[in-house]
């Protein structure tokens, strides 16, 4: 038995030798930066574009409608406009735009004005009202969002789930250009531009300190180059930016040198609002606008709308369908004692016993998605993405139980839409396969003094 024992931990090693091998390659060519290694890859199944449906096409434009007076102009971007007119005047401009972010990002350890400014933006999510409609400067990307959904049964009836929200200016494919090649490439430089409404228009790249992940996302437009990133063809550095305030619509914008004023876009995987000192203001300026749509999870867990339900029983929260829109996919909060715990009486098939009559008592699907309720930050939040869980497979409940963190108290279990026979996309034998589509969805710029306030309706949903 020691024998053996020791064959496989050398087995292991020599696997675990490989891989470093192979990621220091990976990380080594083209000058990619030390840390996490992250590489996509192409898939052997041809996909449709659902969009291509009428019927999926108007239940998109659905979501759009819903979601855009949530869409509104963060005051991070109106503090760092205040700040620079009381530096620069109205109408005012600097030839040191990374003076004057490096100023307003690490001067002093701590920024009340700032603090304040980030807290006025999470109580505008209950309630953005005029603030989405507020105009923005020429660099500026106009309100977008970018939507991650599946598509339930068959496209042509259009019926689809909505996943996630995230960026829409692009961000979503940037890291797919050099894997799919130049085609996909221009696409998708010809869509980023179309947000800027063929303004010449620059990335914003950062990826030096990052994973290889961030590194895909560069080279997709010309870089506005700040410093410790790698030079590129037709590079701008920001030092040679000029920054400047537009009094008509009281904007920030960045120009040239000649004063021709250019759209900025970031295209980065880590989310803007993870950068860190002056590339966090950078990157609200490149894309000033939160979306606080109460369709994204992230507004549930925020606005602490899951800790009523936390109690000592099982509590169902239903669906949320609107016209063959799902915005919300059935749930159950669970509390952690009701969850069946390995090792009782009856082994593994004593597990899977109580587990279905968990489930089957609160009508849960047999295969669920499952978030840790409690933790890092606040009382309903915790960085823990959800875990897969099958009812019926012990290994899996074993899993999940393994997963849980010691200050987690309440699960929250999601059914898995579609299921699995609700899978529209096959493989080259017929089995189903998982598809996740994305688009982006964005709407002209508000212009100055135009405001359009949200209806009451609007404001209601």
């Amino acid at each position: 038995d020691f024998q053996d024992d020791h064959r496989h931990v050398v087995v292991r090693l020599r696997v675990a030798d490989d891989i470093g091998a192979a990621a220091g390659q990976l990380v080594g060519r083209g000058g990619r930066p030390s840390g996490a290694v992250y590489e996509d890859r192409e898939a052997a199944v041809h996909l449709d574009d659902p969009s291509r449906s009428a019927p999926v096409a108007a239940r998109l434009e659905a979501l759009a409608d819903r979601v855009r007076p949530w869409v509104f102009r963060s005051h991070v971007y109106d503090l760092l406009r205040d700040r620079f007119v009381a530096q620069h005047g109205r109408g005012g401009s600097t030839t040191d735009p990374l003076g004057f972010l490096l100023r307003n990002a690490v001067e002093r350890d701590q920024d009340p004005e700032m603090s304040a400014a980030q807290a006025a933006d999470h109580r505008a999510r209950s309630h953005p009202g005029e603030r989405a409609w507020l105009p923005v400067g020429a660099t500026s990307a106009p309100p977008s969002v970018g939507v991650m959904y599946q598509v339930v049964g068959d496209p042509a009836d259009g019926r689809i789930v909505v996943n996630n929200f995230g960026s829409g200016t692009g961000a979503l494919f940037a890291r797919f250009a050099t894997l799919l090649g130049d085609d996909f490439g221009d696409d998708l430089r010809r869509g980023v531009r179309t947000l800027w409404r063929g303004r010449p228009t620059r990335e914003l790249t950062v990826w030096t300190d990052c994973n290889t992940a961030q590194a895909e996302c560069s080279g997709v437009l010309p870089p506005l180059l700040v410093p410790g990133e790698p030079g590129a063809s037709g590079a701008l550095r920001l030092e040679d930016a000029v920054l400047t305030h537009d009094a008509m619509s009281d904007t920030l914008a960045l120009t040239d040198a000649a004063g021709e004023p250019f759209g900025l876009a970031y295209l980065g995987l880590t989310p803007k609002h993870l950068l860190q000192g002056y590339l966090r203001l950078l990157g609200a300026l490149a894309d000033p606008w939160i979306n606080a749509s109460p369709d994204v999870d992230y507004t549930v867990l925020m606005q602490g709308r899951l800790a009523a339900l936390c109690g000592t029983g099982v509590v169902a929260v239903p669906r949320v369908e609107h016209d063959g829109l799902v915005t919300r996919r059935a749930s159950w909060i669970v509390p952690r004692e009701l969850l069946p715990v390995p090792g009782g009486p009856g082994g593994d098939a004593g597990l899977v016993r109580a587990a279905h009559r968990l489930r089957d008592e609160h009508g849960m699907p047999e295969e669920v998605f499952v978030h840790q309720l409690g933790g890092w930050g606040t009382p309903m939040g915790g960085t823990r993405k959800p875990i897969w869980t099958s009812f019926a497979s012990a290994t899996a409940l074993r899993v999940l139980q393994q997963t849980l963190a010691p200050e987690t108290r309440h699960l929250r279990v999601v059914e898995a839409l579609p299921a699995r026979s609700e899978h529209a996309q096959r493989d080259a034998e017929g089995r189903p396969v998982v598809a996740e589509h994305a688009a982006l969805l964005h709407w002209a710029v508000p212009a100055p003094g135009e405001a359009v306030p949200p209806t009451e309706e609007e404001r209601n949903r």
